[in-house]
């Protein structure tokens, strides 16, 4: 293992990853790297004037760009990284994490979130979903979706709250560091 523990939190729209990555780092003194804190993200934002700039990230000017300071930042020490492709970005992730949850709760989690109505965030989620699988499919050949011989653990964020799931997460890495 390497002297910079990487751990990658990945899923669909709604899942978990910021939350779970959130509390994770926080409760390793990790750094918590999400999109938010990517000069990418900020000028695509300032690029396109729009309410949310999740999918514009999926499109071959920004994606690239996007993955690489990802990556960079990684680099800079011990973090969690909670992005859709974290587990196939990060090389060398001490530990990779897939969250899964059903599209009704995932739904519900976007429109608390973000203020929708139900049917508003079930539509938005299904959309969201349906081209970023296509684009990372197309763009990268990656089924994010779900790729079980990738992952160390999947966890299905509506069964645990996300308390439960950093100590889970938590336990897992300091037993894998253990025996490295």
């Amino acid at each position: 293992m390497n002297n910079v523990f990487k751990i990658c939190i990945s899923g669909l729209t709604g899942s978990g990853k910021s939350s779970v990555g959130r509390a994770l780092a926080t409760s390793l003194n990790f750094r918590h790297i999400d999109k938010f804190q990517t000069s990418t993200y900020k000028r695509l934002k300032d690029d396109l004037k729009y309410k949310d700039y999740t999918a514009e990230l999926a499109n071959n000017d920004y994606a690239r760009a996007f993955d690489n300071e990802i990556y960079e930042l990684s680099n800079q020490g011990n973090c969690v990284i909670s992005t859709w492709l974290a587990s196939w970005i990060i090389d060398d992730a001490t530990l990779r994490v897939f969250l899964y949850a059903g599209l009704e709760e995932r739904a519900r989690r976007i429109a608390n979130a973000k203020g929708m109505n139900f049917e508003e965030a079930l539509s938005y989620t299904k959309e969201k979903d349906e081209k970023s699988i296509k684009f990372f499919k197309e763009f990268y050949n990656i089924d994010v979706a779900y790729n079980p011989d990738l992952f160390d653990i999947s966890i299905n964020t509506e069964r645990l709250d996300v308390e439960e799931i950093a100590d889970i997460l938590r336990y897992i890495f300091e037993k894998k560091i253990k025996k490295a």
